[in-house]
């Protein structure tokens, strides 16, 4: 009985000290706002001063046309999922400082990217390199992923499994996780040996992995060290002034599937309101530096020092890209119960139908195994500090193993993916972590 006391102790303890913990990082980075600055513009300017022909060359370019002009190949390989969708999967076996040497097997890294997005959005170049091409310089065989729904991944076995009929769009990230990620998984192993590989997600990214660990526990142990930035898992400091209009977000679907069709076409949208394709919009310097530069701070968050404003275009080629209303709809009921858990239908009837009870069952990352390295931004209004504290606590001991604030006080959501220092600040580390297996083996 003595014993049994003590332990319950321990552990409240324990839970007293992570709840302080949690609390204590959402005081100590409250976010920080701005428009742009006299000086940004200055900055903004000097930097199309700097670009010929006052645009940035990238602008308008798919994947593989940016890949082949900067100098590295790029094989595409479709991947069809137990579901059906065909993904399309963009590979850089080498690169011009890294070629391919006779018996000699690179490890292989996957990255996934975010919500909303497409895989272009490793390919910013913000700074010196962006993260895709700078895995490929240190001697790795990169995999971009682009997740189902976005432009790159429409396709499917069924015909009737069209991007114009609604039920082709009957997924969240749960799906991506279940079958797209395991799906991969084995596609890498087939073109390159390796049975585990690394694994790079940015904020949905992150949700995916997570699912496919839980879900499908036995891809553990194919995942050499897993880094996620900015982890989409607990949003209860999210978008809290709009709580009254996300708590009727288990109906939402059912208006998105009859009015929507499903799906979220931003960047159509845009199209058909500016007449121009999102990537061709920002590409000078009047707009760059003046409407686009603030639409940025207003819907990520300020972080002037970091931008580089002639990339701006090349991020809108990325994001917003089509997706399917239900991965909105499923976020949104993450943001209203601050927990991560299966798609709300709703209806208890359609949730016993699903899944056999009232309410859709939870995510358990106990089941968590693969080594964890996880890095957060001090001004990200999307996974605030403290809810990134809170994924970090729900993970095991032995699976995190770093829990990393980058160090810039307006690193923001998008920085991830732009950022002028974003090798210097995050890329570098996961370059090190890799090149020298140092979780390979705990």
């Amino acid at each position: 009985m003595k014993y049994v006391l003590i332990s319950a102790v321990v552990m409240l303890w324990s839970k007293i000290n992570k709840f302080d913990f949690i609390r204590q990082i959402g005081h100590e980075y409250p976010e920080i706002k701005s428009s742009m600055r006299s000086y940004d513009r200055v900055i903004c300017h000097d930097q199309f001063d700097e670009m010929k022909g006052g645009q940035n060359p990238d602008v308008g370019l798919s994947i593989d046309q940016l890949l082949v002009r900067n100098g590295y190949p790029v094989e595409i390989i479709n991947v069809t999922t137990e579901d059906g969708y065909i993904l399309s999967i963009y590979r850089i076996p080498f690169s011009p400082t890294s070629p391919t040497q006779k018996g000699v097997r690179k490890k292989a890294v996957m990255l996934q990217h975010g919500q909303g997005a497409n895989g272009l959005a490793w390919l910013i170049q913000g700074g010196s390199r962006n993260f895709a091409m700078l895995l490929a310089d240190s001697g790795l065989d990169v995999f971009i992923l682009n997740a189902r729904g976005s432009i790159y991944s429409q396709g499917h076995i069924d015909p009737s499994f069209s991007p114009d009929n609604v039920k082709y769009w009957d997924f969240s990230f749960h799906e991506m996780g279940i079958y797209d990620l395991p799906a991969i998984v084995e596609m890498v192993t087939d073109k390159t040996g390796n049975r585990a590989m690394y694994y790079v997600g940015h904020s949905m990214g992150t949700s995916m992995l997570t699912v496919m660990l839980t879900e499908r526990p036995e891809y553990n142990d194919r995942i050499l060290t897993a880094f996620l930035l900015s982890p989409a898992i607990q949003f209860g400091h999210t978008a809290q002034p709009l709580r009254k209009f996300t708590r009727f977000s288990n109906y939402f679907q059912y208006f998105f599937n009859k009015f929507l069709k499903g799906k979220f076409e931003a960047g159509k949208m845009i199209e058909q309101y500016t007449s121009k394709p999102p990537g061709f919009l920002c590409t000078s310097r009047r707009d760059a530096c003046d409407f686009c530069g603030n639409f940025m701070y207003l819907g990520f968050g300020y972080n002037g020092p970091q931008m580089n404003y002639t990339t701006l275009s090349i991020l809108l080629g990325a994001f917003p890209d089509t997706m399917s209303t239900k991965t909105w709809t499923h976020f949104v009921q993450l943001i209203n119960t601050d927990k991560f858990c299966q798609f709300n239908y709703g209806f208890k009837s359609t949730n016993r139908e699903k899944y056999g009870m009232d309410n859709p069952p939870c995510y358990n990352l106990v089941k968590v195994s693969a080594p964890i390295v996880m890095f957060w931004g001090q001004n990200d209004i999307f996974v605030k500090p403290q809810d990134a504290a809170k994924t970090a606590s729900k993970f095991p001991k032995g699976a995190l193993k770093e829990f990393i604030k980058v160090e810039d006080r307006l690193f923001s959501h998008i920085d991830f993916a732009m950022a002028i220092n974003a090798d210097i600040l995050v890329y570098n580390r996961a370059v090190t972590i890799m090149k020298n297996a140092t979780y390979e083996f705990s």
